[in-house]
């Protein structure tokens, strides 16, 4: 609507900066950014509570990459919110600590976005937008529960983060809707011809065990219906999704439909189908297929919100793609990440199946995909993105979202600082958008710090105790070289000039050993759903894709070769060297597909030294005779590489990276483990300067989905430093400037009163699980005047 013509009855008008269209995770992030960044910013939600699908109307789970890659949870705000959600226990423990319907989560939400400074309007629907020319300017909001109509005039812009897009597509924003064929984006999943098809809509619902039997009658309004259909097959151990009849709380999700139709106008019509969907599969349950299993099984709860998956996607000045995605395309605008299966729902009938394209690799997110090419000053979160009906499938996960929607927020904050449109953000100030990012807690894969005000850049560093990769050493006992037996390496240096291993000779003869150097190297970046293969030596959560266990003999091609001659009754360390230094592929810091294996051929009466200790960068391996795979541990032989690659040392806090992407590098700095706490790291300035406020950023990232706090029912993340002081040297010695207490979040920002510092300290007191040493990602210091 244009702003100069509008005639709708207005009973209340606002102004704010920007204004945030929809509740849900990705909303939620993205207005917490653009007001930490210096927005006046409200938020307008239709429903009652926030969290979008997440909220405890419908209580979907907050995943995303971490589900199909070790180490890869999305950090930043997210991150932040997920902590203390796991902190207050915001989560309802059902079996699997799946689904979520606990109000806290609404609340920690809230909190989040109050602490920002943003306004939160609940049950605000937001319906037509003023424009002018290529701005929106202002829109129309509908208070629904004080029959009151609203004027948000908008100084900045808007962040259409709704899901359907309705305030974007009143704008006049182009879209894209339903499913694109294969010629318009060369997707090679793509159907031959464009369809209307979406995927579709899904509730949710509780169910409990009590202690007396419990009867189920079917609804009145959905007996006819199932009458006519005749009863249910009768299927002895029928087990709709997520009910265990041994569990006491199960979340059930046995439903979709609505593909097919419009997923906007036909809502009311799909939810009737899903319902009847739904208390058809627990008729099925109670009275057919499970009568005695679920006889003290009631129905506890059924969604009020239904939760939808796709309507608008709106065109940005890029689209992304499942191409893009399953090559793990480099954008030099990326603003976040995913990772997560390229999921799609497609319906079959009044039902819809799951198809799992592919396992991408981690994927780059580019900002272009973030506003509409229409405008200059609307911005898109959530899933109504750019990108194409397939990319969606990996996309549209929460966390995921979430990641990206801090990047959007980010983004208004620094177009509103520097007076200019969401495409000059892209066209002249990227690498500030992207360093803005990093410096609050964002992941952009393999990007680094390169924030000129950061003073720790320029320090250099030392602690009392550190992990180093050649700290590995007999714990363990010896084993035969009965067989092949070596290690799996899982990092390494750009090239390989030897190795050294413990080994023990039992024999009165030299006994001359082999050494070969072999490659499992993986082209295609993206895996199939049957390429699933578990590691065997993890009896704790598993990935729902792993990478790096694909241990089949073949698949590794030899590299290179050398030997060394053990004297007899020889105890010690035995070097090989190659004859020339091997040159080594790049290790990939975003996967742990690519391996090396490092073994030593069969030799009588030779031992070789094991730790039992576990290492993030090596395997103890072994093939044993007859099997086409080698066998894996978790602990590892006592070695030694020539270079050796950098692993837990203290250097790491300045070394760019705020975070692990995969198993290695763990780009942190890891106090060895036999040191006890307290451990200290140090950081002294070439010369002093004026320090007033410190970054610290802990390690929360565990290596799956269900390790995290949140998901397992703990107050904090196991590895989280919990109580730390940090102090400064000056010309007078050292000064506490913070002592801090059970700390539950991963990065941590202090400001004090500055200081003409030489030096900064910290210290680690306590990790949260003992079993745990010290482990900090990044220390970045700033002046007095340094921006935030």
């Amino acid at each position: 609507m244009n702003a100069q013509k509008m005639t709708v009855k207005i009973d209340i008008e606002e102004t704010v900066d920007v204004l945030v269209i929809g509740g849900g995770v990705a909303a939620v992030c993205a207005a917490i950014a653009a007001g930490r960044n210096g927005c006046e910013t409200a938020l307008v939600e239709m429903d009652m509570c926030l969290g979008g699908n997440s909220g405890p109307l419908l209580g979907v789970h907050v995943s995303g990459a971490h589900s199909f890659h070790p180490y890869a949870s999305e950090t930043g705000i997210i991150e932040e919110l997920e902590l203390e959600a796991a902190r207050q226990a915001a989560k309802t423990i059902t079996l699997g600590h799946h689904y979520n319907i606990s109000h806290q989560w609404d609340l920690v939400l809230e909190q989040g976005l109050r602490d920002a400074g943003v306004r939160v309007y609940r049950q605000h629907q937001a319906r037509r937008a003023l424009t002018e020319g290529r701005r929106v300017v202002g829109v129309i909001v509908e208070d629904i529960q004080h029959f009151r109509t609203k004027l948000f005039r908008v100084r900045h812009g808007i962040i259409d983060a709704s899901g359907d897009g309705v305030v974007a597509v009143d704008a006049g924003a182009s879209f894209m809707r339903g499913t694109e064929s294969k010629a318009r984006f060369g997707e090679r999943s793509g159907p031959e011809k464009d369809s209307a098809i979406t995927m579709g809509t899904s509730i949710t619902a509780l169910v409990r065990k009590a202690s007396h039997p419990v009867d189920f009658v079917m609804p009145p309004e959905f007996a006819a219906r199932a009458t006519a259909e005749g009863p249910p097959t009768k299927t002895p151990g029928y087990r709709p999704a997520a009910w265990r009849p041994d569990a006491e709380f199960c979340f059930i999700w046995a439903t979709e439909s609505g593909g097919q139709r419009d997923t906007i106008l036909d809502d009311a019509e799909i939810r009737q189908e899903i319902l009847y969907q739904f208390y058809r599969c627990w008729d099925n349950v109670k009275n057919h297929s499970c009568v005695e299993e679920a006889r003290n099984w009631e129905l506890a709860w059924v969604s009020p919100k239904s939760g939808k998956r796709e309507s608008h996607r709106f065109i940005g000045d890029y689209v992304l793609t499942q191409t893009d995605v399953e090559a793990a395309r480099a954008f030099p605008d990326s603003i976040g990440y995913g990772g997560y299966f390229v999921d799609v729902h497609e319906p079959v009938g009044l039902r819809s199946k799951v198809v799992c394209y592919s396992n991408p690799p981690l994927w780059n997110f580019p900002y272009r995909s973030c506003y509409s090419k229409d405008f200059d000053n609307l911005w898109l979160a959530g899933r109504l993105m750019s990108v194409s009906h397939l990319a969606l499938g990996t996309v549209r996960l929460m966390r995921t979202l979430g990641c990206i929607g801090q990047g959007v927020g980010t983004a208004v904050g620094l177009a509103k600082q520097l007076g200019c449109t969401a495409r000059e953000v892209y066209e002249k100030h990227i690498e500030t958008l992207q360093q803005t990012l990093l410096r609050q807690d964002a992941t952009i894969l393999t990007t680094a710090n390169h924030d000129p005000a950061d003073i720790a850049r320029t320090a250099t560093v030392t602690a009392t105790s550190e992990m180093r990769h050649g700290v590995t050493r007999v714990s363990g006992g010896y084993l035969p070289l009965d067989v092949p037996r070596g290690v799996q390496l899982w990092d390494w240096a750009p090239e390989l000039r030897g190795a050294e291993f413990a080994v023990r000779n039992t024999t009165t003869e030299p006994q001359k050993l082999r050494l070969r150097l072999e490659l499992f190297e993986r082209k295609q970046l993206w895996k199939d759903e049957n390429e699933r293969i578990g590691f065997k030596h993890i009896t704790g959560p598993a990935n729902r894709m792993e990478w790096g266990s694909d241990s089949t003999a073949a698949k590794f091609a030899p590299v290179a070769e050398c030997e060394a001659v053990v004297p007899p009754g020889f105890d010690g360390w035995v070097t090989f060297r190659f004859t020339r230094p091997v040159p080594m592929i790049p290790a990939d810091p975003t996967s742990d597909e690519n391996r090396y294996n490092l073994l030593i051929e069969p030799a009588p009466g030779v031992e070789l030294g094991v730790d039992a200790h576990a290492y993030d960068f090596a395997l103890r391996l072994w093939r044993s005779a007859g099997e086409a795979t080698y066998s894996v541990a978790g602990d590892c032989h006592a070695f030694r590489l020539s270079p050796a690659p950098r692993y837990g040392e203290a250097v790491n806090v300045i070394n760019g990276h705020n975070r692990r992407y995969s198993t290695n590098p763990v780009n942190a700095w890891l106090s060895d483990f036999d040191a006890p706490l307290p451990q200290s790291i140090t950081l002294e300035f070439p010369e002093p300067c004026d320090v007033a406020r410190v970054h610290l950023t802990f390690d929360t990232i565990e290596r799956c989905y269900h390790e995290a706090p949140i998901n397992c029912n703990e107050r904090a993340a196991r590895r989280c430093v919990a109580d730390y002081r940090v102090e400064v040297r000056t010309g007078a010695g050292w000064e506490e400037v913070v002592a801090e207490s059970d700390n539950r979040q991963r990065w941590r920002v202090h400001r004090f009163a500055a200081r003409r510092a030489e030096a900064l300290r910290l210290t680690v007191l306590r990790v949260h699980d003992p079993r745990h040493r010290a482990r900090v990602y990044e220390i970045r210091a700033y002046g007095p005047n340094a921006a935030d």
